[in-house]
């Protein structure tokens, strides 16, 4: 069990663009600074994909102020 966890922890982690739909590593992206809900790669890609996200940023960024 130790040394599946130990395998587990040295992978390296996968994340998804929701801008540009790609997977890219997990150290290397933005998380959105005001729901902390989505990840970008880039912050070309969070501002080309902000009339999307607006909304749910709006509504996520809400609940999480809240929450505090």
């Amino acid at each position: 069990m130790r040394t599946k966890k130990l395998e587990a922890k040295s992978m390296i982690k996968i994340g998804f663009c929701v801008g540009c739909k790609q997977e890219f590593p997990k150290k290397t992206m933005s998380l959105c600074s005001r729901c902390k809900v989505v990840n970008y790669c880039t912050r070309d890609c969070q501002i080309k994909h902000w009339p999307e996200h607006r909304e749910l940023c709006k509504k996520a960024g809400n609940k999480i102020g809240r929450a505090h």
